[in-house]
Formats: structure tokens, sequence, C-alpha cells
């Protein structure tokens, strides 16, 4: 039973971007379609969880051989991926509620739902995936449905660059990650994670080039360009490529592969996350714009997440995975609210929100990005922070969640607290916009983690590796002080300014486009001229040459097949003709003819004789 609510799970948002491409001539009805699949396969994912929560499954299919090796197509279903399909499908059929009031303006709707399908889909095949093989396939479909997704708007070159960014950054750790995949296979034998699990940790050149692939995927420096320029895409799929899919499509891999990898692989894993978050959060402090302040933060998180799940456990990156997309997703989906409303994105600009419908779910994901208390990010960050226990990524974590405080504070402050010649806003929104928001508002509740709000007694995730131990300890107490004070200092200097400055570089990810402009852009106009060049002046030429001896040589043998072919046996045959005609004469039946060669063949006779 649990083996077919996972297929249903997995096959239904397929199924709905290939019948909203065929059936929904109307865009309205392509919403409704593709809502319903996708809402269809979020309650079999939590049916699935109901039976598959204490006893995992596995199952396999063939699929291929080659030499002498079988490969296969399967499912792996266990705690940590029926949680993040649940996860998933929740956040997929939010934003697709979301978004039939969201995008009800636009033209191409049908080819949005089709693509926000098959973007689920991808990514519940990478949640249930049970080899690497599998799982790098759905693996590149994600990338090449977050590109459609991203680039929707086609007709801006802004969001055209941003998707082609978005899908050139993947494609670069794709292939370090496909390359650490043949590696593994031809070490061990095998793909099937069940399998690899009990083999050992890969080689660290394996776990190198997976890392790579992770670090593309999750937007971790110097990656993480692509996922703050992909907010030129509809703000709906911004919330699904930063809440549940996509970005954290590398921290649930590394949290499957975790045992799989050397100690040395984990240690600068965990130093790039470390980076990636203080990078993230200072780009979020120095952002004026609304959603790339969101995108910042999320590579301020994932950067966290991954510190967590590497120098740390990783069942407690997953709980923080599950926590973060929630009240990340509620914060994009407000933001959306907000951004429709208003028409505008600077903070600076926006004015006062003044109505409950929006306060209330900004506080709350506020709240839990910080990590206060009665929220599923408080135990979700504290989790992380008790398993870190000493050292640089102690403190590196406490670094990042300090400047998590500072621009979620000043995020509220400027949306909620700070007085602006704008006018303020306080109408209603749509409904179809504010169910997924209330939801999601409701999902910030520390209820979804464990009854207890301080720790895990009772808990609902009871099942995740080494987190159903986890008890308040010292280092909570300090964090919490730490909140609180830095959430206060901030708020207080944030009013006490009339200009908020930003932080140098931020909108060109602190230089790394620049950078990467001049690795990537300058070296590559120099080769297109050079390969313009060496086109222009050796290859064409050469053609052109090759091209005037062909048409001579034709030109050549069209001539002897004329004159001399032909003519040969155009000859050859009027000899003929000539010599019938002849010979014809002989045998007219007219006796004057006999009687004339009779004698003519007479006089040579006699002429023969004389001479």
């Amino acid at each position: 039973m649990a083996l077919n609510f996972a297929l249903i799970s997995f096959l239904l948002p397929l199924a709905g971007s290939l019948i909203v491409t065929m059936l929904a001539q109307n865009s309205r009805i392509a919403g409704r379609i593709a809502t319903l699949f996708t809402g269809s396969a979020m309650i079999s994912s939590i049916l699935l969880a109901f039976q598959s929560w204490i006893i995992p499954v596995y199952a396999q299919w063939p699929w291929f051989q080659t030499g002498g090796s079988q490969w296969s197509v399967g499912m792996l279903i266990n705690t940590t991926s029926v949680l993040m399909g649940v996860l998933v499908l929740l956040i997929s059929f939010c934003v697709h509620l979301y978004s039939i009031s969201y995008m009800k303006d636009e033209r191409m709707q049908v080819s949005y739902y089709a693509r926000l399908g098959l973007f689920t889909g991808s990514m519940t095949g990478i949640v249930f995936s049970s080899s690497l093989v599998q799982l790098f396939l759905f693996w590149e479909l994600v990338s090449f449905s977050s590109f459609l997704l991203i680039g929707y708007w086609s007709e801006n070159p802004r969001v055209v660059r941003a998707a082609t960014s978005a899908f050139f950054m993947n494609q670069i750790g794709d292939l370090l990650m496909l390359s650490g995949i043949v590696l593994i296979g031809i070490d061990k034998g095998t793909l099937d994670l069940p399998e690899l699990g009990g083999q050992g940790t890969i080689a660290v050149s394996a776990g190198l080039l997976l890392l790579a692939g992770i670090m593309a995927k999750s937007a971790q420096i110097p990656f993480l360009t692509w996922l703050t320029n992909a907010m030129e895409g509809p703000t709906p799929v911004s919330a699904l490529i930063h809440a549940a899919t996509m970005v954290a499509a590398g921290i649930y891999f590394i949290i499957r592969i975790h045992t799989l990898l050397p100690s040395e692989v984990l240690q600068i894993a965990a130093l790039i996350g470390s980076i990636t978050g203080l990078a993230g959060g200072l780009g979020a402090l120095a952002s004026f714009d609304l959603k790339r302040i969101l995108a910042f933060s999320t590579i301020s998180q994932l950067g966290f997440m991954l510190l967590g799940g590497t120098a740390g456990t990783p069942g407690a990156a997953m709980l923080h995975l599950y926590t973060h997309a929630i009240f990340k997703a509620l914060l994009f989906l407000t933001a959306g609210v907000i951004i429709h409303q208003t028409n505008e994105q600077d903070i600076r600009k926006i004015g006062q929100i003044k109505s409950p419908l929006l306060t209330i779910p900004l506080l709350m994901g506020a709240a839990s990005m910080i990590g206060l208390p009665l929220t599923a990010g408080f135990i979700s960050k504290e989790t992380i922070i008790e398993s870190l226990h000493s050292g640089w990524p102690l403190w590196s974590a406490q670094a990042v969640t300090l400047l998590t405080t500072v621009y979620t504070t000043r995020l509220i402050y400027f949306l909620l607290a700070k007085s602006s010649s704008q006018p303020t806003h306080s109408g209603r929104p749509d409904a179809f916009m504010m169910m997924p928001v209330a939801v999601l508002a409701a999902g910030c509740l520390w209820i979804i983690v464990s009854w207890s709000p301080v720790d895990f007694s009772g808990s609902l995730m009871r099942s995740l590796d080494q987190i159903h131990n986890f008890e308040p300890g010292m280092m909570t107490y300090v964090t919490l002080a730490l909140i609180i004070s830095s959430a206060s200092a901030a708020f207080f200097w944030f009013r006490r300014q009339s200009t908020v400055p930003g932080v140098n570089g931020e909108e060109d990810n602190f230089g790394l486009d620049v950078l990467y402009r001049n690795l990537g852009s300058w070296p590559l106009m120099r080769l297109s001229l050079v390969a313009e060049w060496t086109d222009q002046r050796l290859i064409n030429p050469a053609i052109h040459f090759i091209a005037y001896i062909q048409v001579a040589w034709a030109l050549f043998t069209g001539w002897i097949d004329k004159w001399v072919v032909d003519g040969t046996i155009t000859l050859i045959t009027e000899i003929i003709i000539v010599s019938g005609d002849s010979l014809r004469m002989f045998t007219r039946g007219k006796i004057q003819s006999y009687i004339l060669w009779a004698f003519l063949m007479l006089v040579i006779f006699i002429i023969w004789i004389i001479a």
C-alpha cells in the first residue's frame, strides 16, 4: 500500500502537467486542473506518511543491462523521504492555489501550470529515488524545469539572462556530480543507495565531486549568484524554488548520502556552508529589494543547513529544511501579495502594511526565521546549534543567527513600523492568495514539530536520525539572549537612522557577477573573435577553394561525358544505322536493283582481274 501511495504522489503532478498541456485550452481551467492533481498528490503523500512511518519500503524494477551490470529503477521510502515528499507537495499545492489568482492576468497560463507540474514531479522523483543514476536524471529535470519557470517572462532580456544563468550554473555542478557518480560506480560496483550504505565511505575525490553538484544546486558560494538573479521570475515560482524544491534538493541529497562521505569532505562542506551563511546574511542586510532580501536569506539558511548537516547531525539539518520551507514559502507568498497590491518591490517605497491579513503572516514568518520561542524555527535552529557542540562551526552558526536576526528585523521595520511618505496599505487581499498564506502561517507554530514548544518530548518527528534526544541546553539560552538583544538593538538603531545604508556589493553579488563576467565572458568573447577570424580567414577560403575545384571538375567531367562518351556512342550508332540502310538495299525485292548490283560486281571483278 505504501508503495502505491508513493507512486501516486510521484505520477500525479506529471500526469497533471501532461493533461493540462493536452486538454486545457482555457487558462483558468488549466490552473484548476493542475491544482487538483497536485492537491491529490499531496493527500496521497500524507497517507503515505501514515503507512510507512515505522517500516521503510524499498522496491526495485529492472531497467537495462550493460555488460555484467544490471541497472534498476526503484523507490526508497523511509522517514526522510516521506517527510520531504509531504513537504514538496504541500508547498507545490500552496503555490498552485496561490497562482490561480496571482497569475490570472498573465498569458501562456497553460504553459505555466504545465511547467509547475513538471517541476513538482521531477522534485518528487528526486525524493523517492533509490539509486544515484535515477536521482541524477530527476536532478537534471529539475534544472530544466526551473529554467523554464524562471524564464516564464521570456520577452524580458533580464529574465532570459537570469534563467540562462541558473541553468548554466547548475549544469557546471551537474557535470561534476555526474563525474562523481561514475567514480562511485567504478569503485563500488553499484549505485543503489541502500547497497552503497553498507559499503563504507566513498573516495574523497568522488565525495568532492558530489559536493560540487550539491553546492551548485543549493546556491552555495561561489555558485550563489544564480539564485538571487532568479528573482526575475514570477513570485510563486520564487517561493517554490526557495522553499522545498530545487535549492533544498542539494541539502536533502547530502542528508541522504551523509554516511557515504569521508570526514574530509564533510569538513570542507561545513566550511563552505559557514561562509555561504555569512555571505547570504550580509547580502540580505544590504538589499532593499523585497524578493532579493528573501533570496539572500535563503542562501544564508541553506549555508546554515549545510553547516549543521555536516558538522552537526543530518537529522537536525533535515528538520531545519522542513521548517525553513514553510516559513520561507510563507514570506515569499506574503511578499507576492504585497507586490501584487503595491506594484513595488523596494521596501523603502512600499509604505507601511496595515492589513492584519498581511502583518500577522509577516510577523509569524519572521519570528520563525529568527527562531523565537513557540515557533517551529526555534526548535529546528536550536537543534542545529546544540548538535554543533563547540568550536568554529558553533560560532559560525551563532554569527549566521545574529545576521538573520538583524536583517529580518530590518525587513519588518521597513514594512510594518517605518513612517513613510508612501501611502499605507490596508486593503483586503484576494482569497485564493490568502488561503495558502494562512495554512503556511499556521505551519510556523511549534506544533508541526513537537507537542512541546521547547523540546522534542512527544516529537512528531521522533524518527529523524539523532534529533529525538534534543533538550534545551546552556547554548540555547545564550542563543535566545543573542537573538532578543540583537533584534532590539537593530530595531532601535534602524528607527533612529534617517537612511539605512546598505553593504556595497549586494547588487552584483559581492562582485561575483563581475568576476564571472571577467573570468567567463571576457575569455569567451576573445575566443569567439579568434573563432570568427579563423572562420572568415581560414575555414571559409578553404571551403570555397574546395568548392571551386569540385565545380571545375564537375564541368570537366560533364564535357567529357557530353562530347567524348556521348559523341562516341552517337558515332557508332550512326555508323550502324548507315550500314543497316546500305544492306537493306540488297533485300528490297526489286529485280532492277539486283541487275544493277550484279553489273557493278561484274565491273569490279573485271577491274580486279585486269589489275
